[in-house]
């Protein structure tokens, strides 16, 4: 086996192992359509910012950190999940932006929280156009390994 060959099919396992991560994060969308709609409290909101050097390019991406609180059955509860796939940063300061200014500190807000496991919960709960884009995203590159392993094999 040659070095093109395993390093595409070392590719094309991590390619796998994301899709199975973004399934589950679209079965956990799924699952909090049917959660308790719920009164919180935001307590924190911020960016983060990341700077990082690629191929000497500065690469600028955004995260939003916003926390909050809320209680079921006399049981207080934080959370920071935005929505489910929120971990993805994004490399546009104006959505981050938004994002931060729909959940200033000290506003009342809605959000969703599981009544089997009332430690989970979401501000959203639909499915946020990132995680779409992503979770597609990966299944062309997986397609595209798979053509240059396809290839590899009938070049050697």
């Amino acid at each position: 086996m040659t070095e093109t060959k395993l390093a595409l099919i070392i590719l094309c396992a991590i390619e796998i192992l994301i899709i199975i991560l973004f399934c589950y994060v679209i079965v956990k969308i799924y699952q909090a359509k049917y959660w308790t709609k719920h009164e919180g409290l935001i307590i924190s909101s911020d960016i983060e910012k990341n700077i990082t050097d690629d191929n000497d390019r500065m690469v600028t991406t955004f995260k939003n950190n916003i926390f909050y609180k809320y209680s079921v059955n006399s049981i207080y509860y934080t959370s920071h999940r935005i929505f489910f796939g929120d971990f993805i940063w994004q490399s546009s300061y104006l959505i981050s932006r938004k994002i931060k200014n729909k959940y200033n500190v000290n506003n009342k807000i809605v959000m969703y929280y599981n009544p089997k496991k009332p430690q989970e919960s979401v501000l959203y709960r639909g499915i946020h156009i990132i995680v779409l884009l992503v979770f597609l995203s990966n299944f062309i590159v997986l397609g595209m390994i798979i053509i240059f392993y396809k290839l590899e094999q009938n070049i050697l």
